[in-house]
């Protein structure tokens, strides 16, 4: 277990060294993003399929796929309504199976890959410091969820460019990029709600009826399903008989509302002006989603799209603050906090998202 911990710990002394260092910001910023390249690529490219709860299952649907003589007769088009996976996803593992590699291996290499790349071009276009944002996603298990949900993690990827679309108004861009995201997971649909909320002044007003509105959701979700004539999903049956506490829903909702109040904090006491309103919204839905979740856990997914921008927000408000030492002071409880909760659950709750004990994969 302990392993795991100093690796995800490196990020953050890395992040320290360079801070520390006398070079130049875009060097410190060019080192961060190779540390951060090759120590995600190794650790989660070649990682074995026993590692992270999903890459078992994607695995072996590539692997039936890729053997299967009737499915490689026909051409990467070729979608299987009655498949599990959506539209968008088939035809990326076709992709993959036709042009790379019928290795069941390569689609966990790849979208790995894609992962790995995306994020770090993410990261850095808010900061300089990626090993510490990094570190942040990891120690929430945000990057851990991306790489074991494929789907979701590349659909992820594809809304972070998306994101950056809409800040410049190119609205056709960011609707085709949530229609690609939503064929490669339904749950992407989510993103457009972002077409509302740039529309809407962040003001107590709005932010209060969004609050309020979640918390009616959050109570009656089962009759929102009803009322859509979903209740025949898998989804809405893994809510309605699940019988446990959902331990990890409750979590993420306490520790995304204190990052959110933290913000809030910075945000007042030095009467910072909002240049992010969109990364607010965001951070708003997420504790909405995570809140949601505790009475029906498969609103995690949606969630997750949400919870990178907690952590860029919560960066470049601290960033904004004019003392040196309360900067270091803000960033250190931020740190200590996560890991703590990154050590706990890597302790106790593993199988949440299984990291150990590591392996790599054997290609023999």
């Amino acid at each position: 277990m302990w392993s795991v911990v100093f690796y995800v710990i490196s990020f953050w002394w890395v992040h320290v060294c360079v801070r520390n260092s006398n070079f130049s910001p875009r060097v410190k910023m060019g080192f961060e993003a190779i540390y951060c390249f090759f120590a995600l690529f190794i650790f989660f490219c070649f990682r074995d399929i026993t590692i992270l709860n999903d890459t078992h299952a994607y695995f072996e649907w590539f692997d039936d796929l890729s053997h299967s003589a009737e499915h490689m007769s026909h051409g990467i088009w070729h979608v299987n309504a009655l498949d599990r996976f959506e539209p968008g996803f088939q035809i990326y593992a076709n992709m993959i199976m036709h042009f790379i590699t019928r290795n069941a291996y390569g689609i966990i290499f790849i979208s790995g890959l894609i992962v790995t790349i995306a994020n770090i071009l993410f990261i850095r276009k808010f900061t300089n410091g990626i090993c510490l944002v990094v570190f942040l996603m990891l120690c929430a298990g945000v990057l851990e969820s991306e790489y074991s949900g494929m789907r979701q993690g590349i659909a992820i990827c594809v809304l972070y460019y998306a994101y950056f679309q809409l800040l410049k108004h190119r609205l056709f861009i960011f609707i085709l990029c949530g229609i690609i995201a939503t064929t490669l997971h339904s749950s992407a649909i989510v993103f457009f709600l972002l077409l509302i909320l740039q529309k809407v002044e962040l003001n107590r007003k709005f932010i209060s009826i969004t609050f309020i509105g979640g918390i009616i959701i959050a109570f009656f979700i089962d009759k929102v399903f009803e009322m859509l004539g979903l209740t025949d999903l898998v989804y809405y049956e893994q809510g309605m008989t699940r019988d446990s506490v959902a331990w990890a829903a409750i979590i993420n909702t306490v520790i995304s509302a204190i990052v959110l109040w933290f913000c809030y904090y910075i945000q007042r006491k030095y009467s910072f002006k909002v240049k992010e309103p969109l990364l607010w919204w965001m951070t708003i839905l997420n504790v909405i989603f995570n809140m949601t979740s505790i009475t029906f856990p498969i609103m995690t997914r949606f969630s997750l799209y949400f919870y990178p921008f907690i952590f860029i927000l919560c960066i470049l408000l601290i960033n904004r603050v004019p003392s040196g030492k309360t900067r270091l002071k803000y960033i250190n409880l931020i740190i200590i906090g996560f890991l703590l909760r990154f050590i706990v659950i890597l302790e106790y709750k593993n199988d949440w998202n299984v990291m150990y004990p590591y392996l790599f994969y054997n290609f023999n």
